[in-house]
């Protein structure tokens, strides 16, 4: 299992030291999305042999940006034609500032000197680096990777690392994990973690931002401010909700979550709870679930969400009169009674299982950290029971 971070180096550089530099390669970046949008054309190689001389010569970019930035564009146009296919509505990918994607060719750093060497427009320059307390234990994983960025008039390289590690080999218990709206996790060992907080201030930062929006230009700027601290919040709360999820796992278990891909697309509510939905930081809360989880050697299976909130984790009966309100689930079957997102997490954790249980059966020593959910859960249980 190869374990992946990205720590964020403060740069001793200026912006005006590299923004000719981003200057040049977000104009690469556009001009290959404006050709590939027009063309219909998201292929690598077909892109490089339209764009790469005019890159170099209109730009002056070096030969390896050229590339990087004709690669980040396809990566975007790929997204948008996904977009497409699925009926969702897409423009020509555009940026106003590109962060570049740098290579072992483009950059070099020497954490012992804490030195950094950038390719730029005009050669190669060093910068000093800094490197944050909480990054020190990453600095001996293997460099991949990296994007020289520029934000609030600093400058930043966000650096990805790697570490290989043992696959983890489930020999635990399984916790299910529920995300949600009203409250950020509940999770199947009778753990909650309440989201009042977190509702409260992002309807605080709602209503600030609805009226800003109305000053016109004039409020532009501060809420640029004011959504770059919302979301310092978000995560400073998600990180720590995380964390606390983790800590009671133990190398071998397993954390069970939903696959929530999709959701906003297939959830059909009203205005009300559809602002809630989409301010719902779901995907975030399981990324940093996730990769605490790998990091402590415990396994992460995503499983099938569907009826999770309307059958019974005791006799496995579905029907949505199952959830009497949001917060009470009563069997009709067997009137078996609980909060209902406990309820849920407790489904989730069954089909971790199920889902641990046909990988050992199929002699998978484990589950790859981002396994494709189990579906048809009921019929697979079925099958297993029979043998």
């Amino acid at each position: 299992m190869r374990l992946t971070r990205t720590i964020i180096l403060p740069l001793d550089a200026k912006p005006k030291d590299v923004l000719p530099t981003i200057g040049a390669f977000t104009k690469a970046f556009n001009l290959v999305a404006q050709v590939g949008w027009a063309d219909s054309d998201s292929n690598g190689i077909s892109l490089h042999k339209k764009t790469y001389r005019r890159c170099r010569a209109e730009f002056g970019l070096p030969s390896q940006y050229a590339c990087t930035a004709r690669v980040k564009a396809t990566e975007a146009l790929l997204s948008v034609r996904d977009r497409v296919r699925k009926g969702k509505k897409a423009s020509c990918p555009n940026s106003k500032l590109c962060p570049i994607r740098l290579d072992a060719r483009t950059y070099t750093i020497w954490f012992g000197k804490r030195i950094c060497s950038i390719r730029v427009l005009d050669g190669r320059r060093r910068f000093g680096i800094r490197v944050p307390k909480f990054y020190e234990p990453f600095v001996s994983w293997k460099q991949a990777s990296a994007d020289l960025v520029v934000r609030k008039d600093k400058v930043f390289l966000h650096l990805v690392v790697t570490k290989e590690a043992e696959d983890p080999v489930p020999a635990g218990k399984t916790v299910g994990m529920d995300a949600g709206i009203r409250r950020t996790a509940v999770t199947s060992n009778n753990r909650f973690f309440g989201g009042g907080k977190l509702s409260h201030v992002a309807d605080g930062y709602r209503k600030r931002r609805r009226e800003l929006q109305k000053k016109g230009h004039s409020g532009k700027r501060h809420l640029n401010r004011l959504g770059w601290k919302e979301n310092r919040f978000v995560r400073d709360v998600l990180h720590v909700v995380s964390k606390r999820i983790v800590s009671k796992l133990e190398p071998g278990d397993v954390l069970a979550m939903e696959d929530l891909t999709g959701i906003r697309d297939r959830a059909k509510w009203g205005r009300k709870s559809r602002t809630m939905l989409n301010s719902w930081a779901f995907a975030r809360l399981q990324a940093f679930c996730q990769y605490k989880a790998e990091a402590k050697g415990c396994l992460v299976a995503r499983v099938d969400p569907a009826y999770t909130s309307q059958r019974c984790s005791k006799c496995g009966h579905v029907e949505k009169a199952n959830r009497r309100s949001q917060g009470l689930f009563e069997c009709r079957r067997c009137h078996h009674s609980l909060n209902a997102d406990l309820n849920g997490s407790r489904n989730i954790a069954l089909r971790g299982e199920m889902t641990v249980a046909i990988g050992n059966r199929h002699g998978a020593p484990s589950i790859a950290p981002n396994a494709p959910p189990v579906r048809g859960f009921e019929q697979t249980q079925r099958s297993l029971a029979a043998g």
